[in-house]
């Protein structure tokens, strides 16, 4: 069979059994209700229903961002259709197997177990999901809940999404275990401990692969990452394979990271926007950032992601925003339309209305349907006289642009 990574929701019914004792004929009436909702957004949200049981759904989703969007708006669908039932939603990313048009293995119960504690009409994930989507859902609010077990699986910590409707899960463990810390080393002993692993010290490729086939995980990272010291591309994306699909033990993602800070400064753009990914999901923001602006200046995808990355954090410096936005109106003068969006963007979002209409205008004028929509927003905030004076300055520019490509074109 096949496997692919995959982020999975399961999500029921709370009280179902109860529900159908008391009537079966009216729950039924009230689930198809619900159903008829909840598939509806599935497809908005690229997800796959790949199995049911009476009230239980089973979703994939190739993106965890889609993946936890979901579990909010259909949290809010189940509020909005106010029909008397309430639904829990957890969800976690990992390998799954392909079974026809089913899914099985840990991660579909996992994803199982997580539900289980989740809020009642609330959205609750494991770590591995939270770590993906932490940086680029900045306007959900989440709160950990703590160190959880799970039968036959080793405790780990789950997040929920803040939903004010939500009814604490009296099932959650309130005793919440400490969180399990990173070894307490320096990068220097971390990279010190990975070059001097005789375990791991001059073994083969093949002896990392046949370590994970037998799924022994720990010694097939260890081999991995000394090899990744001696500048082995192949050993680079096995590991980078490895970690994508939550196979890499958890004690050592500071020892990877380190790894990844050390050897892996030079990879190309795909490379490093892949590893920037697994920073983020061990928790190492400012190492993630360092390796999109390195790829970004090579790749217009990672320019316009580290852009977004520096205007979404709050720590960012006026120098670093100021240097990204340069960079930025160099590309968008060049008829970039992504960076005249990103412009317009930001430009929005500090509420400088004049030249987020500037950088708007200037992309639609390349007929982008997405800055025509964000013009059409902009402009029920502004007055007429507003208007035409920022349509004057806009139409320059639009013309400058013009006249630097025809020129480059010659």
């Amino acid at each position: 069979m096949d496997t692919k990574l995959a982020t999975i929701i399961c999500s029921d019914v709370i009280g179902y059994s109860s529900l159908m004792q008391k009537d079966e004929i009216g729950t039924l009436r009230q689930l198809d209700q619900c159903r008829a909702v909840i598939d509806k957004l599935i497809d908005s949200y690229r997800g796959r229903l790949f199995n049911t049981g009476g009230d239980s759904v089973f979703i994939e989703f190739a993106s965890a961002v889609d993946a936890v969007r979901f579990g909010v708006d259909m949290q809010a669908a189940m509020q909005k259709l106010n029909n008397g039932m309430r639904w829990r939603v957890g969800m976690h990313m990992g390998e799954v197997w392909i079974y026809g048009t089913n899914l099985m293995g840990d991660a579909v119960n996992l994803a199982a177990r997580t539900e289980s504690l989740a809020d009642y009409g609330g959205v609750t994930m494991t770590n591995a999901v939270y770590n993906l989507v932490k940086g680029k859902l900045q306007d959900y609010e989440f709160v950990s809940r703590g160190i959880q077990e799970f039968k036959n699986v080793d405790p780990m910590e789950i997040w929920s999404v803040v939903i004010p409707q939500a009814q604490p899960n009296p099932h959650l463990n309130k005793a919440a275990k400490p969180k399990i810390n990173e070894p307490n080393k320096s990068h220097k002993d971390l990279i010190a401990a990975v070059l001097n692993d005789q375990a791991a010290k001059n073994r083969t490729l093949a002896d990392a692969q046949a370590f994970r086939r037998d799924q022994k995980f720990s010694p097939a990272t260890r081999i991995l990452m000394w090899r990744v010291t001696k500048q082995d591309p192949t050993a680079l994306d096995e590991l980078m394979n490895m970690a994508i699909k939550d196979l890499v033990p958890q004690e050592l993602h500071a020892y990877l990271v380190a790894v990844f800070r050390e050897f892996c400064t030079k990879v190309n753009s795909d490379r490093a926007l892949k590893i920037a990914d697994l920073c983020l999901k061990y928790g190492s923001n400012s190492i993630a950032l360092e390796f999109v602006k390195n790829a970004a200046k090579f790749s217009e995808e990672a320019q316009h992601r580290y852009a977004l990355m520096i205007f979404n954090d709050p720590t960012s410096s006026q120098q670093e925003i100021d240097s990204i936005l340069v960079d930025l109106k160099d590309a968008a003068m060049k008829k970039q339309v992504s960076a005249m969006i990103k412009l317009g963007e930001y430009y929005t979002k500090i509420n400088d209305k004049k030249n987020a209409f500037r950088w708007l205008y200037a992309a639609r004028a390349q007929h982008d349907n997405l800055a025509q929509k964000m013009l059409e927003d902009l402009n029920k905030t502004i007055s007429k006289t507003e208007f035409q004076n920022y349509k004057t300055d806009a139409d320059a520019l639009v013309d400058e642009i013009k006249f630097i490509d025809d020129n480059r074109m010659r």
